[in-house]
């Protein structure tokens, strides 16, 4: 294993040979990503320690998710990966008719319902993440993300300028695993754009909507983010 210092100051443990672009000690850069998928970080992760406590990574290969279907999908460009604003937080809802208590049964069945239903080209948020302290990778960032839409803002600037991370919430509302996962996105983010810190938005900043619950709307204030 080798440890590597990210730019807010968390150690994270990867395997060797892991590809990362991330601010080490001064400030020397390593290596550059161009989307957080963890296929652009390499092959063979790790668990994630995050302030002493373990952080699982899910690669979507794992997840048994049905493949995208490109002819629904744009590919973000060039101008819009490095102006990215930062991550928009969803949540799931606990008890309604998508939920399974095994989180990856749910996600499968929320990609059902993105690509069956609502005629999406894939699952539409990049990133998911636990009560447990388990981050699920989902949507691949090269795409637009199709999570939110900026009817109260102007247009479609979240699905381009942010990506789509949800909680999969249940009984227990947020808990401390919930907040590290957090915490290991938004070093992920940095990872892969050039060790810039993700600003927060709440899907109700840039929606009509009731997403996200409340408690994560003060997770995202108290994050100094947009909510």
């Amino acid at each position: 294993m080798v440890a590597v210092g990210v730019a807010v100051g968390v150690v994270v443990a990867v395997a060797v040979g892991v590809v990362v672009a991330v601010a080490v000690g001064v400030g020397v850069a390593v290596a550059v990503t161009t989307t957080y998928r963890a296929k652009g970080l390499g092959s063979g992760l790790a668990p994630f320690l995050v302030g002493g406590h373990m952080t699982t990574f899910h690669r979507r290969s794992t997840l048994g998710l049905a493949a995208p279907n490109p002819a629904k999908l744009a590919a973000r460009t060039a101008e819009e990966l490095h102006d990215s604003l930062g991550l928009t937080i969803h949540h799931t809802g606990f008890g309604g008719t998508l939920y399974k208590p095994d989180p990856i049964a749910r996600l499968r069945g929320i990609q059902a319902y993105h690509m069956e239903t609502l005629g999406y080209g894939d699952i539409a948020y990049e990133l998911a993440f636990d009560a447990d302290a388990n981050v699920y990778e989902l949507r691949d960032g090269k795409y637009v993300g199709a999570h939110a839409y900026g009817s109260k803002r102007g247009g479609n600037t979240p699905n381009v300028y942010t990506d789509g991370l949800v909680y999969l919430e249940d009984a227990r509302g947020w808990t401390r695993g919930g907040s590290i996962a957090l915490n290991w996105c938004m070093d992920l983010f940095g990872l892969a754009r050039q060790g810039r810190h993700p600003h927060l938005f709440a899907h109700e900043w840039w929606s009509v909507t009731a997403c996200p619950q409340s408690y994560l709307i003060d997770v995202v204030r108290f994050a100094g983010g947009s909510a």
